[in-house]
């Protein structure tokens, strides 16, 4: 087997559905409280959900990426997503001292903005030519300036900063995605 499929293999097959079902697992508890924090948990999930449709839909021809190092950075990005929800679900542990709690929450967004950054090189190979277009920009904007906003808010104000980035964020990388012929590769066509 070589190399490559094996990362291919790896990165789809194994990494990207765990990393998924761990995340639905943890939130499909039946015996957890339904709080805010579980809520921005959901969030978290479906851009996550997004982030796996555009890579199977718009990216990964047959479920090969076409980066020479694609499936390793899409590993990277998946465990991006992971240690955003691991570090929001750090906050609902029953010994959880809350004076970290708005720390806990810049590692949430702060993770998201690394995928969002790691995201966007990684699909700049694939342009023909370096357009400006605001829809795939907004998601990194809005998450690296809630990352300043939740640094100063104050803690009351932490988790809906955290809450509205999120729910921008998945609404434009949905749009995003889902937009009819939208497709950083050129050579094929987006069916919805």
């Amino acid at each position: 087997m070589k190399l490559k499929q094996a990362f291919n293999q790896l990165a789809y097959q194994l990494i990207y559905p765990a990393v998924l079902g761990s995340i639905i697992f943890d939130l499909a508890d039946p015996f957890r409280a339904m709080t805010e924090v579980r809520i921005v948990g959901f969030f978290i999930c479906l851009c996550f959900i997004v982030d796996y449709l555009h890579m199977t839909l718009n990216l990964c021809k047959d479920g090969v990426s076409p980066h020479k190092y694609g499936a390793a950075v899409d590993i990277l990005i998946a465990l991006l997503f992971c240690l955003s929800y691991f570090s929001l679900s750090r906050t609902t542990v029953p010994d959880f001292d809350e004076s970290l709690l708005k720390t806990y929450l810049l590692y949430s967004l702060g993770y998201i903005f690394l995928a969002n950054l790691v995201i966007l090189i990684y699909e700049m190979p694939m342009k023909e030519e370096m357009n400006f277009n605001i829809i795939e920009y907004i998601p990194l904007i809005v998450s690296g300036s809630g990352l300043v906003v939740l640094f100063y808010s104050p803690l009351e104000d932490s988790l809906h900063v955290l809450f509205a980035s999120l729910l921008i964020i998945f609404v434009t990388y949905t749009y995003r995605v889902i937009k009819p012929n939208y497709n950083p590769n050129k050579d094929e066509n987006f069916d919805t």
